[in-house]
């Protein structure tokens, strides 16, 4: 098969899941959506996308298979140490510092995945005001477009290679082992709220002071990575910080300072010069 027709096969494809099964990937990298679908058509002997979009047709249990194959949950607790001990030493005292004794406190935990960097947030928070203040005043969104991902990090239950990576003095505070499993304690995950959403067309979640999306915008496109940003822009408050994973950047936008380029912490513009064009685009699917 030439490339051009394998392309062809290949768009087919993602027309037929995004017609017939509601699942638009278009806003993400084409070479990373292939090499996922290669690796699912391989696990079942499928050799070209021509025979795989046949399968799916007449097999519906696939879908979640190849759905799940094209999420992206890759996380773990802490992941990238060093960028974290920044966060919680130098920005989250600086949001905390910055509000009333009674104010409530908004994160945003966007591309949530499996939920050990939404409960990562939650350890550093009620280390940061105590219990009795993250219980009253602390609220942290948790998101994703995968619900079994969102199933997972609902429940805030780990294996214990899962939580290697939390400091002991954490675990024991914050985990209660039950039937092999280290559980997040149930009397804060009150103000941990998870939910289904796409950070690229729904509409963002508002007044947040911290929104923490990392290792996701890595897979959209340019002009996806553009509309997302967009988006964050309007969900921050006017002192509202943004945590991207290590590969990412809003440096070269309009809508964010650099605070820190290392730890990739970024603050937003309180009056950027907008480009008209560029709203209309990023809010055109609301």
């Amino acid at each position: 098969m030439s490339s051009g027709l394998e392309q062809d096969d290949f768009e087919a494809l993602l027309d037929y899941l995004r017609q017939k099964h509601n699942f638009d990937f278009s806003s993400y990298k084409s070479n990373s959506l292939r090499r996922r679908i290669y690796y699912r058509m391989r696990q079942i002997s499928i050799q070209s996308f021509r025979e795989y979009k046949d399968y799916l047709e007449e097999h519906s249990e696939e879908v979640t298979h190849v759905f799940n194959a094209l999420q992206i949950s890759v996380t773990s607790f802490f992941r990238d140490k060093a960028d974290w001990d920044y966060l919680s030493s130098q920005i989250v005292p600086e949001i905390i510092a910055s509000k009333l004794p009674d104010e409530d406190i908004r994160v945003w935990s966007a591309g949530c995945a499996f939920g050990q960097e939404t409960y990562t947030l939650a350890m550093i928070l009620a280390e940061s005001v105590g219990l009795q203040q993250f219980r009253q005043r602390v609220r942290i969104y948790g998101t994703d477009i995968s619900e079994k991902a969102l199933n997972q990090a609902t429940r805030g239950s780990y294996l214990s290679d899962e939580v290697k990576n939390i400091p002991q003095s954490l675990l024991n505070r914050y985990f209660e082992l039950a039937n092999n499993y280290y559980v997040f304690r149930h009397d804060l995950r009150r103000s941990i709220i998870f939910q289904h959403h796409n950070i690229i067309h729904d509409t963002p979640i508002p007044r947040i002071d911290l929104l923490v999306c990392r290792n996701t915008l890595i897979y959209f496109s340019q002009e996806a990575q553009t509309r997302t940003l967009v988006r964050f822009y309007f969900s921050l408050k006017e002192s509202g910080f943004l945590f991207l994973g290590s590969s990412e950047t809003a440096a070269n936008s309009n809508l964010f300072t650099t605070v820190n380029i290392t730890h990739r912490i970024f603050a937003k513009v309180p009056q950027p010069h907008f480009n008209p064009q560029l709203l209309v685009q990023a809010f055109k699917q609301i």
